[in-house]
């Protein structure tokens, strides 16, 4: 897929803005530049007969990893979906992605969910 230009970019960021389905919150450090951002999506499932809440982005810039960041945004992430009376937060990772499994399991992430009676969750996709 290309890499979108500025413009599009900010065309995005602002319509997910707007969404009252989607949380995105961006990180700061001191000198106010962004070093992390989440992006969380919320919608109703049939399967828990309630919403959940999907963990759409987690970045933390390269300088500001090992930090604590990660898993402040994830706290977070987690707090905004109990306000919301979610019943399950979820993301998918890229199964190298080591140091993102690391903190996702510290965090109480599994990949092998109960209400699935075991077996790891899969991600498939098709791009259309």
């Amino acid at each position: 897929m290309p890499i979108a230009g500025p413009e599009k970019l900010y065309a995005a960021l602002t319509k997910l803005m707007k969404d009252p389905m989607c949380d995105f919150t961006l990180a700061v450090a001191a000198n106010e530049s962004g070093v992390a951002y989440i992006q969380i999506r919320y919608f109703y499932s049939l399967w828990s007969l309630g919403l959940e809440a999907k963990l759409e982005d987690v970045y933390v810039i390269p300088e500001a990893r090992g930090q604590g960041v990660g898993s402040r945004l994830l706290a977070f992430a987690i707090d905004r979906a109990r306000q919301r009376q979610c019943r399950l937060i979820a993301l998918n990772a890229n199964d190298r992605n080591i140091a993102a499994k690391n903190l996702y399991t510290q965090n109480g992430f599994n990949c092998q969910p109960l209400r699935w009676q075991g077996g790891q969750q899969l991600w498939f996709e098709k791009i259309l």
